[in-house]
């Protein structure tokens, strides 16, 4: 994808963060998008590859349970991998509905310990980015459009056994960018995700 497709992309993005805040469009820096070669467009991860995230997000298969105990409980826990190469867009996506990292959102990758890591932040809301995050977490191999456009559930285990998690899942912000027409159907997505988010803001 060209940088000025991935520029017309984070502009969408940003209109929409726009109008669900306060209706007025900002004035914003410049984006510093490049090029994608052919060869090296993002793919949906195969299940099960779940290793190539940056160590910035990866979890700690080795952190001490009970050493998280006062973490604070993120509003929306993010499972997704190879986010590497479209961090930036990523970060547009999220703060479209009003979600930043290390304030109300939390990014996970499927790994050994994510159901541990998911009972022990009890997360509002989870948001799986492609089939491959989808199905490592609920299990389910239905096809991944049938998994779109509702919530399914994620049972806690642990001292809040039997307590459930709302999960939505949609496209990786790669596929999205490898194929512009997934941005309308992902952008639903992200506005079911903001109004499930208006309901708890409302409690």
């Amino acid at each position: 994808m060209t940088a000025e497709e991935k520029t017309t992309l984070a502009r969408f993005l940003d209109l929409a963060a726009d109008y669900l805040g306060d209706g007025y469009a900002r004035s914003r820096a410049g984006y510093a998008f490049k090029d994608d070669a052919e060869s090296n467009l993002p793919n949906e991860p195969e299940s099960g590859e779940f290793s190539s995230l940056p160590l910035a997000y990866q979890v700690d298969e080795y952190a001490d349970e009970a050493a998280d105990e006062s973490a604070s409980r993120p509003l929306v826990m993010v499972v997704a991998d190879d986010i590497d190469s479209v961090d930036q867009f990523l970060g547009k996506m999220l703060e479209s509905i009003g979600l930043f990292r290390d304030k109300n959102c939390h990014i996970a990758s499927c790994s050994p310990v994510l159901e541990q890591q998911i009972t022990r932040l009890r997360p509002r809301v989870i948001l799986c980015l492609g089939q491959a995050a989808a199905q490592c977490l609920l299990k389910n191999t239905q096809a991944f459009n049938a998994l779109r456009g509702t919530f399914a559930e994620f049972t806690l285990g642990g001292r809040d056994a039997g307590e459930t998690i709302p999960v939505l899942c949609t496209f990786h912000p790669g596929a999205i960018l490898a194929d512009e027409s997934l941005k309308r159907p992902a952008w639903e997505d992200l506005k079911l995700l903001k109004s499930k988010l208006d309901l708890f803001n409302g409690e």
